[in-house]
């Protein structure tokens, strides 16, 4: 008898393979632009090369992703329409996570940076000496495009790589290298913040349309709202009253968002398919422990990937090289 060939199994899971390749194209290609400007190769900071970098960065790694799971790939991302109930979480958070990012600036001392898009945007955005830009191919880059094209990688494929890790992983993992592709690292917390509840916003709806949507009206602001939100401040003389409006606007809207995520969740735990897992959980001892302890173990040997320490190689390059 012939012994069968048996094959030669792989030092990491596929689709580790497959979002580490793509996260780590992303930052190369970033490096690649950053070099091309840096040397002068690419003349012109029009809002035409921000568009070929965001295409070259986001879209080969979203083609290769859709090539690989095209059958599944809508089910895969929950690509549907959010629900009515939804929009009091989705409005909320946005308000919430504007006064977020103008608390986080204030502090910072840069209240300005709180809305600051990520590297690419900052190379190849209009310059001192460029003309004006109208709002409109504004918007498109630095509010549209950005919302779509980050959320389908963080919030939709990287959430479906990460899916046998669990969703407390998942949200950390992703909400890490979402913070770290916006090479800023004196803002990286507010991003990281920004990511977490961005993922809570499509774990709750289960629709990466909401997540987008929530994306887009903060950028949108970014655009729009920013700089009159900084006149204000910088023409009212004294912070104190600035400083309380934004926390009562945090506060408010932080228990807007809290109490739409807990309605929703108490709609999920009444449906009949659940009641089961539920007196399951409060049946069984320590739970959250267990859970912990599991996530945990998770967590640890998805950030020993060598991939994503490569990544980090290459996001330290780029920041050294920027």
């Amino acid at each position: 008898m012939s012994d069968t060939a048996k094959p030669k199994k792989s030092i990491l899971p596929r689709s580790e393979l497959i979002w580490c390749g793509m996260f780590l194209w992303m930052v190369l290609a970033v490096f690649v632009f950053v070099l091309l400007d840096r040397f002068g190769v690419l003349l012109g900071n029009t809002y035409y090369m921000a568009l070929l970098a965001q295409f070259a960065v986001f879209l080969p790694p979203a083609v290769y992703w859709l090539a690989v799971y095209k059958t599944k790939s809508a089910e895969a991302l929950w690509l549907t329409r959010p629900h009515k109930s939804h929009w009091l979480l989705i409005l909320s958070s946005v308000v919430m996570l504007i006064a977020f990012g103008q608390l986080y600036a204030f502090f910072a001392g840069s209240l300005s940076g709180s809305s600051s898009p990520f590297l690419l945007y900052r190379l190849y955005g209009p310059r001192n000496g460029s003309d004006p830009w109208k709002i409109i191919p504004s918007l498109l880059v630095f509010a549209v495009l950005p919302a779509l094209l980050e959320e389908l990688f963080f919030r939709g494929i990287l959430p479906h790589a990460f899916r046998r890790s669990g969703p407390v992983v998942t949200a950390i993992l992703s909400s890490l290298l979402f913070a770290l592709f916006q090479f800023h690292p004196a803002f990286f917390p507010l991003y990281f913040l920004l990511g977490l509840w961005l993922y809570l916003i499509l774990y709750t709806t289960k629709s990466l349309t909401a997540s987008v949507l929530a994306h887009l009206l903060y950028r949108m602001f970014a655009q729009t709202g920013q700089s009159a939100l900084t006149d204000y401040y910088l023409s009212a003389g004294s912070g104190t009253l600035f400083l309380f409006l934004l926390w009562a606007l945090f506060l408010l809207s932080f228990i807007l968002a809290s109490t739409a995520v807990i309605r929703v969740y108490r709609a999920y735990a009444k449906m009949p398919e659940n009641l089961h897992y539920n007196e399951e959980a409060l049946q069984s001892g320590h739970p959250v422990l267990v859970l912990m302890k599991a996530h945990l173990q998770l967590l640890l040997r998805a950030l020993a990937n060598p991939c994503l320490w490569l990544s980090v190689a290459a996001w330290v390059a780029v920041l050294l090289f920027s």
